[in-house]
């Protein structure tokens, strides 16, 4: 996955880009809903899932290990 070329454009340029800062936002909203549903309430494995099922992991992800802990 590419967001952007140092040849083209500085450092800033990509981690500023729409791309780059949609795609870091999917993951700080995953983050976010699990973090909301273990603080309001006990939660059981089964809640979690459908916490992150609810916020997918970005397209190119999903089939990356480091993604799931791996």
């Amino acid at each position: 996955m590419s967001f952007g070329s140092l040849r083209n454009g500085d450092l800033m340029d990509i981690w500023e880009g729409e791309d780059y800062a949609s795609f870091r936002r999917m993951f700080v909203k995953r983050l976010l809903a699990v973090q909301e549903s273990l603080f309001l309430e006990p939660t059981a494995p089964g809640e979690v899932y459908e916490c992150l099922k609810n916020c997918p992991l970005p397209s190119a992800c999903r089939t990356c290990y480091k993604a799931y802990g791996l």
